[in-house]
């Protein structure tokens, strides 16, 4: 991250959004600092990751891929796909399933408000199971809860079982003629292999969990037998694996020459399975991981120069305190809501925010506002958290319409840029429907210079 010296400026505030509070009661040695970028630095949008990584005991790397960002409409977060796939050329390695009794992988995220998610090592009760290719060594982990504004993950981990395969034993069935079905088994899988109802030139082989039910069918699965096998016709032209479908208790593997020829019979089918083998257990982790970019409520990317929330402050007395969460939750929905003020023709804007549009009689309103600068060239004066001028209920005044003359000794930072630090207003309003509204002039701009409007705050007390 490039950064700049940041300017401390000693004016008068005069046509200012507020009177600012000196640094040494803003700024307390606890409270904390976000990190200053030039306006060339900010992020641009990032549609997905790519990361490559050592596994902790540095004998494995793999490639991560964190994508398909999308906003969940059921709850107020955003859904990503994970995937990891781990680089071998090793013919002795496979991977655990996602139903394996041990090695299963698991995924775990943590995120810089101190949340965290975690899928696996157990298939989830809802939601759709981790898709596994057990011969790739390759993990899919599709719609990934994350907070929705959030821009890296503090920490990503993936945990894994590979299978280490000592002993192979070879199991071969043939299929004599065009329309007979051969049967058998291979280790722990039951296996079919029969002409599809189409053409004797596409083959079916079906596998399922046999009678004899252990581990190893369910750490490969028979999804893995069916689409792994070796498959031979009677010239030696071998018939690729076209894919595989089933249910729960079986997969039907689909195999043919990719010349798309006659099959000659009798075709040969072998399956390698393991036959003395152990679980390594493997864990990569990526710290901090840059995250496909957070999108807005219209599903478009969020700017990067709203990335960093630099938190919300409010007055006790004498001295600055953390808002209470409610209100800083409403401040961070800024960057992802659509509905803000109307862009100025300088590329500036005010912004009044709600928790809600509907309230009961004699129940606080609580409104957080933010001035946006939406151009280089801008300076942003971010010291507060700074009184309200200019605001009005119905038409109606609420605070004093213009600022006095104040000085202003602190940060001043560069466009483009949002400025969160001003004091909620609050009220507690009549029934009926009230329109909130703030109007005032930006920083330093001459006395004829255009009010700034706000967006129309409409709320409903019943």
């Amino acid at each position: 991250m490039t950064t700049r010296p940041t300017r401390v400026a000693h004016l008068l505030l005069a046509p200012l959004l507020a009177t600012c509070a000196h640094p040494q009661t803003v700024a307390p040695a606890t409270e904390p600092t976000a990190p200053v970028t030039t306006p060339e630095a900010a992020p641009t949008a990032r549609a997905y990751t790519e990361a490559t990584g050592t596994s902790d005991d540095g004998a494995w790397t793999a490639r991560l891929f964190v994508g398909s960002r999308e906003r969940d409409p059921t709850a107020d977060q955003d859904r990503v796909q994970v995937q990891l796939t781990i680089d071998s050329d090793a013919s002795d390695v496979l991977a655990a399933s996602v139903v394996a009794p041990r090695g299963a992988p698991s995924l775990s995220l943590r995120f810089e408000d101190g949340s965290s998610e975690r899928i696996g090592p157990q298939p989830p009760t809802d939601g759709p199971w981790p898709q596994v290719d057990v011969a790739r060594r390759h993990v899919a982990f599709p719609a990934v809860p994350l907070p929705a504004d959030a821009w890296r993950a503090t920490a990503l981990e993936v945990s894994w079982g590979l299978v280490r395969v000592a002993t192979w034993d070879t199991h071969e069935l043939t299929l004599a003629r065009r329309g007979e079905t051969a049967q058998g088994t291979a280790g722990p899988f039951a296996l079919r292999v029969t002409p599809t109802s189409e053409s004797a030139d596409l083959l079916y082989v079906a596998a399922s969990v046999g009678e004899r039910d252990d581990d190893l069918g369910r750490i490969l699965t028979h999804r893995w037998a069916a689409t792994a096998a070796e498959v031979t016709d009677a010239q030696g032209n071998d018939l690729a694996c076209r894919g595989g479908s089933g249910s729960g208790g079986f997969t039907a593997g689909i195999y043919a020459r990719d010349d798309g020829a006659p099959v000659a019979y009798p075709v040969t089918v072998r399956l390698r399975v393991p036959a003395r083998w152990r679980i390594e257990p493997v864990t990569f982790r990526w710290s901090p991981l840059e995250l496909p970019t957070p999108l807005d409520d219209a599903g478009a990317p969020i700017p990067g120069h709203l990335r960093e929330f630099p938190g919300l402050f409010a007055r006790q007395g004498d001295g600055i305190v953390h808002a209470p969460a409610a209100d800083v939750a409403v401040a961070r929905s800024y960057a992802r809501r659509t509905a803000r003020g109307p862009l100025a023709a300088t590329g500036e804007r005010l912004t009044l925010l709600a928790a809600k549009s509907v309230y009961a009689a004699d129940e606080e309103i609580r409104v957080v506002h933010v001035y946006e600068a939406t151009r280089p060239g801008t300076d942003v004066y971010v010291m507060g958290p700074k009184a309200i001028f200019g605001e009005s209920v119905d038409g109606v005044p609420t605070t004093p319409r213009d600022p006095p003359l104040a000085p202003y000794s602190g940060l001043v930072l560069p466009s483009p840029r949002a400025d969160w630090n001003f004091e909620v207003t609050t009220y507690r309003l009549p029934p009926g429907r009230h329109v909130l509204r703030w109007t005032c002039r930006a920083a330093f701009a001459p006395d004829d210079a255009p009010l700034l409007v706000s967006n129309d705050l409409t709320v409903d007390v019943r």
